[in-house]
Parts: C-alpha cells; sequence; structure tokens
C-alpha cells in the first residue's frame, strides 16, 4: 500500500499496483484525495521511496491527518461552538430552549399559556379565562363558539325585494370551520384587557355586560389579536349571522319576528342594552343584528360581489372604508335590519356610540 513519509512517499509492497492508491488515500479520510493520488502516480522511478519499518504506520497515519491543505480529523468537526444552546444543527438564543423536536423556542418559564414557538404550547387557560398576549391567563367570560365550514348564498335574499345594489350580485361562498364569540364584546371584557373602557355611553345606565362602543377598527383589530384571534371577514360575519337560514333576517322574512331576536330603534328605547337578553341564532349567536353594530376585517369596494373569491373571501386588499355589519339600536326602518345590509365607517380613526364589535379564530 502507498503511503507517505518525511523523505517522500513509500511502497508499503513493492508489488502493489498503482490502481489501489486511491482507495488507499482515501481510507485515510482526506478531503483533498484525489488531488493526492494525482500526484502519487506522476511520480518517476528515480523517486521511488525506501521501505520502512512497519512500526512506522501508526505515527506516519497520525502525521498523514495532519498534512493538507483542509484536512480534518474525521468526528471532531461539530460546526461553530453555540454560545448558549446548541439545538437541532442550530444554536439558540439567549431566552430560548430547545423543544424536543429540535427546535428554538421562547423560553415559557415565565409564560402560562399561548404558543411555544414550536407547534406545542406553554399551557392552557382554565374555564372562562382566555389567553392575552399569548402569556397570560385572563378571566373575561368570553364563550367561543364552533362555526361549521359550509357553503352559502351571500348577498341578497331570495325574493328579497328590498336590497341595494350593494348587494348583489348573490353569489354562493365557500367557508372552513371557525369560531365567533357567543357575543359582542362587552365594557368590562375589552377593559380587562385594554384597562380602559372607550365607550361614549360607559353602561348607559345598565351595567359593563352593555357591549363596548366608540372603538376603532384599529381597536378592535387590536384586541382580538391580543387574545389570538381577529375580526371577521364579512363573509364569515353573514354566513354566522345566516347560521343556516336564507331568509331576510335570521328569525324569517317577516320583520315581526325583529323584536324577538334584535334591540333596534322600534324597541331600544335608543340606548344600547346589555348582551344575551335576546334570543340568539340556530348557532347560538346572540345580537347580530341589532344592538351595535360591527366591524369586520374587510375593505369595502362597491363591485367586490362581482370577482370575490369562491373559497373563503378576504375583501379588497386596499381601501379607505371599513365593512361595517349588523345594524344598531338606532336603526328605525326594518329594511335596514336585513342580515345581508352592508355598512361601512372609515377605517383610520372613526369610532360611533352605536358600533363595537366581535371576534372569531
Amino acid at each position: 500500500m502507498l503511503r507517505r513519509t518525511t523523505t517522500g512517499l513509500v511502497f508499503a509492497s513493492l508489488l502493489g499496483v498503482m490502481s489501489g492508491c486511491s482507495s488507499a488515500q482515501a481510507g485515510h479520510g482526506d478531503t483533498d484525495a484525489g488531488t493526492e493520488d494525482s500526484a502519487a502516480t506522476d511520480l518517476p522511478l528515480a523517486e521511488a521511496p525506501t521501505r520502512t519499518d512497519p512500526g512506522d504506520s501508526a505515527a506516519d497515519a497520525a502525521e498523514d491527518q495532519g498534512e493538507g491543505k483542509g484536512d480534518a480529523v474525521p468526528g471532531t468537526d461539530s460546526g461553530p461552538a453555540c454560545e448558549v444552546l446548541e439545538c437541532g444543527g442550530a444554536c439558540c438564543q439567549p431566552g430560548e430552549v430547545c423543544a424536543a423536536d429540535g427546535c428554538c423556542t421562547p423560553s415559557c418559564l415565565h409564560v402560562v399559556c399561548g404558543d411555544d414557538g414550536c407547534g406545542g404550547s406553554c399551557g392552557e387557560c382554565g374555564e372562562g379565562q382566555d389567553c392575552v398576549d399569548g402569556a397570560e391567563c385572563v378571566t373575561l367570560g368570553l364563550n367561543w363558539l364552533p362555526i361549521p365550514a359550509g357553503m352559502f348564498q351571500m348577498g341578497c335574499s331570495p325574493n328579497d325585494d328590498m336590497c341595494e345594489e350593494i348587494e348583489s350580485p348573490a353569489h354562493e361562498v365557500t367557508l372552513s370551520a371557525f369560531e365567533m364569540l357567543e357575543t359582542e364584546v362587552t365594557e368590562a371584557q375589552y377593559e380587562a384587557v385594554e384597562k380602559a373602557n372607550p365607550a361614549c355611553e360607559p353602561g348607559s345606565g345598565l351595567g359593563s355586560d352593555s357591549p363596548v362602543e366608540c372603538v376603532t377598527w384599529g381597536d378592535a383589530a387590536g384586541y382580538c389579536n391580543r387574545l389570538g384571534g381577529r375580526l371577521p371577514t364579512e363573509a364569515e360575519w353573514e354566513y354566522a349571522a345566516r347560521s343556516g337560514t336564507t331568509t331576510r333576517f335570521y328569525c324569517g322574512d317577516d320583520k315581526s319576528c325583529l323584536d324577538e331576536i334584535a334591540w333596534w330603534g322600534q324597541n331600544s328605547g335608543s340606548k344600547k342594552h346589555p348582551v344575551k337578553q335576546k334570543v340568539p341564532n340556530a348557532w347560538g349567536l346572540h345580537d347580530m343584528l341589532g344592538n351595535i353594530s360591527e366591524w369586520t376585517q374587510d375593505w369595502k369596494s362597491e363591485d367586490y360581489y362581482s370577482f370575490s373569491p369562491p373559497q373563503d373571501p378576504r375583501g379588497p386588499d386596499t381601501g379607505l372604508l371599513k365593512i361595517v355589519r349588523g345594524g344598531s339600536y338606532k336603526v328605525l326602518e326594518w329594511q335596514f335590519m336585513r342580515v345581508s345590509r352592508r355598512y361601512h365607517g372609515d377605517g383610520t380613526g372613526f369610532a360611533a356610540k352605536t358600533l363595537g364589535f366581535r371576534c372569531v379564530k
């Protein structure tokens, strides 16, 4: 076998053939084995190495490992040393821990709930509590109801002659499953998270279970985000409100059923009321019509229904006005309480005492 000494190249056996050189060199683990094999075969016979004592082989092998540019001792190259923690071939940062699947994630040491950053959880909140900011369990009394996946006809209800142009064309929409708050967010629930109550008419003499209002779109969206949720898309809102119905109101086509399900201009006394005092729809949602109107996620576009995607539409990409749904305690005309009726508000800072929100996730 061919090996290298301090005086040159030697043969372990003079009967060795040059074809064995490459495999012998590869056995040393040299990264430049191909280059060195080529040099060995080009040596003139006059420089052929002399036989050495077999006992030198171990020392020569060690010398061979350290010779040559870029050669590394097998099993010793483990990459850059991690200052904090090595995890799955990467280095975790200060404050991170290594999850079981080799993923660096923020430490859950001072966090009692929320995503651990690696697809797991830092913990679950108790009944009646929600995880705020992905870190703290707060008792809010929010009730998230499951809304099943399905398809519905969005826009003007069949045979409804009171529809406006912006409610057309009616079109089929398919939605993925989601969860929605049973009620509009109340003053107490808002204040428990934001430490402030923006209501223009706090309580209205009826207590903190009244829906919070005078909330801008940005503040409403921010509240939902802190709970790990968001505002509903317009399609999600109408689908949830209809709850499988196709009529003007989710209680039927006749305006006489409105008093049973909604606080509106004909029965509210021109003031908001505590949530959950009216009959819910088929999916258990209260006050989807009446009490206060609700912000949605979508920007307004007059003709969006003409080109919106059929699967989980998210509204136009840009705009100035946000879609508002549901009608409020101030609405005196029944036709403005229909489930397909579309309102709007300035998404950059507008707030009103008849406008609040609920969240989905």
